[in-house]
């Protein structure tokens, strides 16, 4: 199921982006600012010992919070 969210996630951005204006500069921002966000943790996690089944779940549950957040901001 993740993986089908995360797959619509990209399409709504992509399409946002396409539009262009504001809200795509906004979209691009943002979606870059995440993704940093989530590979900093990554690194740190994996600096300091933790094991890759936690690493793991520790980016699982930060994608399903950004695509839980992208699915507000598109349905309106």
């Amino acid at each position: 199921m993740l993986a089908f969210e995360a797959q619509q996630a990209v399409w709504l951005r992509s399409m946002k982006i396409a539009a262009g204006g504001r809200a795509a500069e906004r979209e691009s921002r943002l979606m870059v600012s995440e993704k940093v966000s989530t590979a900093q943790a990554a690194v740190l996690k994996a600096v300091t010992g933790t094991g890759l089944s936690e690493l793991l779940a520790a980016i699982d549950e930060r994608s399903g919070r950004m695509f839980g957040d992208c699915r507000g901001r598109f349905s309106t």
